[in-house]
């Protein structure tokens, strides 16, 4: 069903698309615990503009669908591990929680339960496990994103948004199609972490926007997230993105 904005509408199909949909809350439940999150409401714009992969209506909602899924893992995951990590002194930690704070540090330059003065004190993992809770609730069902292929990208961008222009839309480019081999990150990793990544963009606006001369650091770089969430679930890195994230100051 499309809308008179030309957007496929997917979230209420027929028998094997609710045989995919426990499928996925299996899935989830093996990420440590995760509960089952709704399942993934979304529009794709179909047909996509020329230039764009030449892909079926069906394809390009497989893809994204399966993008949207494991971004909500990624988030989840990412949640579950900096939360067990400052739950206990980190002399305490256990092998998992060791590893857990060895990536935050080298993405965010310091331990997950340092605290934050921004955020009340707060320990540093919790604000970020917030925002990756923020994530998986909005993909799972809390808001309608609407995603499109954008054929006009620059050749290295993956998706971009504007949110004050178009809120809860996500421009996908032609490489999230059809994404570089990289050691270790599979496609579905690859999107999902796109996906991850932009939806920063989409739910905290003023807080990730990229350019050291707008203030951005690691603290509010969407790579950085990105990054981290990928090595939390054992993924390879998207190499142009750690650059992205470990270039800027901390």
């Amino acid at each position: 069903m499309s809308d008179e904005s030309g957007f496929e509408s997917v979230g209420f199909e027929v028998d094997d698309r609710l045989l995919e949909e426990l499928l996925d809350r299996l899935e989830m439940q093996e990420i440590g615990g995760a509960a089952p999150s709704p399942r993934p409401i979304f529009d794709f714009q179909f047909p996509a503009p020329a230039g764009c992969p030449p892909l079926t209506q069906q394809d390009f909602n497989r893809i994204v669908r399966q993008a949207v899924v494991e971004a909500i893992k990624l988030a989840n995951n990412g949640a579950i591990k900096l939360e067990a990590a400052v739950a206990v002194p980190p002399a305490m930690r256990n092998k998992g929680a060791q590893e857990t704070a060895r990536l935050y540090t080298f993405f965010f330059c310091h331990d997950p339960s340092t605290p934050v003065p921004w955020a009340g004190n707060e320990p540093s993992g919790i604000t970020v496990a917030k925002r990756f809770r923020a994530i998986a609730t909005e993909l799972g069902g809390g808001r309608r994103i609407r995603f499109r292929c954008d054929p006009n990208c620059n050749p290295t961008t993956r998706a971009h948004t504007n949110q004050v222009d178009e809120p809860n839309i996500i421009n996908l480019c032609p490489l999230f199609f059809n994404p570089p081999a990289q050691p270790g990150l599979p496609p579905e990793g690859f999107r999902g972490g796109v996906v991850l990544h932009e939806m920063l963009h989409v739910l905290f606006t003023s807080f990730f926007h990229h350019g050291v001369a707008r203030g951005e650091r690691r603290r509010n770089n969407a790579h950085c997230f990105r990054n981290f969430a990928l090595r939390a679930m054992g993924y390879g890195q998207d190499n142009f993105a750690i650059h992205s994230c470990t270039d800027l100051p901390c």
